[in-house]
């Protein structure tokens, strides 16, 4: 009698792609819409303009269409250290031009250009201990760090103004000037330049977002998509400045908190990505050294 012969054992990459679909189906089953996954990996993973093509092509892959089918209510999962700001704005630009109604979820973070994708939501869901940042554009970290040390100097310049006044001295200092002129000659005038520049264009694309989609129905959206877009890119300058639940309600973004299973089970999406991007099966390296971002569409079932 010949031996029944043994189904061969799946690949390290089926595993992979089964265990990523089945997490990934069971949240979009909770929650009974459409999930947009946007995972790029802590090592590597930066948000660029590759990325825009790459997730209009998940929602025409899968039928939907801005002029015919539109997704009523669309997730998105998203986790990412940042990336080109210009990129975060067109990637919003394609999420809204698929979806009428945007949440996004993030489990732990979505920082900088991550930050300004997530202002055309209507909804911000924040996993436990989770956050966003202001939108940092700063090449380099010494020019970033100027607004830190203007406030350095001008309290250099009080703190010598009030021990003159004890000293019953003329209560002038030139502290402040001095510290800035000697910054500058350090950084250089074009790279203060740029700086400004950037965070001027990254003001305008966050205002552009709040005031199309965060704040569209709000009779206030006008002085809301300026406050919140200034206050990003120029009173919270710094990326690395952790904005959770709470000052991101405080800030005016229309943020809310997950309830503990939804924070579990983004969470583990997240975890078992790094997983498999770890063992090489998922986002690997490219040539232009960075790694591939995760994108991938759960439509409508």
């Amino acid at each position: 009698m010949e031996k029944k012969r043994q189904d061969a054992p799946e690949t390290p990459v089926a595993l992979a792609e089964k265990e990523i679909d089945g997490i990934c189906m069971a949240l979009r089953e909770s929650r009974n819409q459409p999930l947009l996954i946007l995972y790029y990996p802590d090592d590597g993973g930066s948000m660029g303009d590759d990325d825009v093509e790459a997730i209009y092509g998940e929602f025409r892959r899968l039928g939907y269409s801005k002029d015919a089918n539109r997704i009523k209510e669309l997730d998105v999962l998203i986790h990412t250290a940042g990336g080109k700001p210009s990129a975060g704005y067109m990637v919003a630009q394609v999420l809204r031009r698929f979806a009428l109604s945007v949440n996004f979820l993030v489990p732990y973070r979505a920082a900088n250009a991550g930050t300004l994708t997530c202002l055309c939501a209507d909804n911000i869901y924040m996993g436990a201990f989770a956050h966003l940042s202001p939108v940092d554009v700063a090449p380099d970290a010494r020019v970033g760090s100027i607004d830190y040390f203007t406030d350095y100097a001008i309290q250099c310049r009080l703190k010598a103004e009030t021990a003159l006044k004890k000293e019953n001295s003329e209560p002038r200092s030139s502290v402040e000037s001095d510290l800035l002129a000697e910054y500058l000659k350090s950084v250089g005038p074009a790279g203060v330049a740029d700086l400004y520049k950037h965070r001027t264009i990254a003001a305008k694309y966050a205002y552009r977002l709040l005031y199309d989609y965060m704040f569209a129905a709000d009779p206030q959206r006008e002085e809301k998509a300026v406050q919140v877009s200034q206050k990003l890119l120029f009173s919270y300058p710094a990326g690395d400045f952790y904005m959770d639940y709470h000052i991101c309600r405080f800030l005016g973004l229309k943020a809310g908190e997950m309830s503990e299973d939804e924070s579990d089970m983004t969470k583990r999406i997240v975890r078992t990505m790094d997983k498999y991007t770890q063992a090489g099966i998922i986002c690997k390296a490219t040539a232009k050294d960075r790694r591939a971002p995760f994108i991938t569409l759960y439509g409508e079932t």
